[in-house]
């Protein structure tokens, strides 16, 4: 009985660790907010994101840039400068500044 008890608590971590990176994990294509990290944070990020094909759209209220673009391409660009994609839903975001 207490082997199924952790069986149960193990599935439902699980389920919830799903559903958290289900929530930040950025769209194959559509609206992303690109989140620096590092010490130059916010330095060039939208002049790399543009040359990543991406079209800004603004700014989230931390700072962080929200464009349209290619997860793939903005994640072989991006990642190497600790800039990380992530999906941009409004509700977590916060309302946006036009870019």
């Amino acid at each position: 009985m207490k082997g199924t008890y952790l069986i149960a608590s193990a599935q439902l971590l699980g389920a919830f660790c799903l559903l958290g990176i289900l929530t930040v994990l950025p769209p194959a294509r559509g609206t992303m907010l690109l989140q620096p990290f590092g010490p130059h944070r916010h330095h060039g990020v939208a002049a790399m994101a543009i040359a990543a094909g991406a079209f800004p759209v603004g700014r989230s209220a931390n700072g962080a840039l929200i464009v349209r673009g290619d997860r793939r391409r903005l994640a072989a660009a991006l990642l190497p400068h600790a800039i990380i994609p992530l999906a941009a839903p409004e509700r977590f975001c916060g309302p946006m500044e036009k870019a």
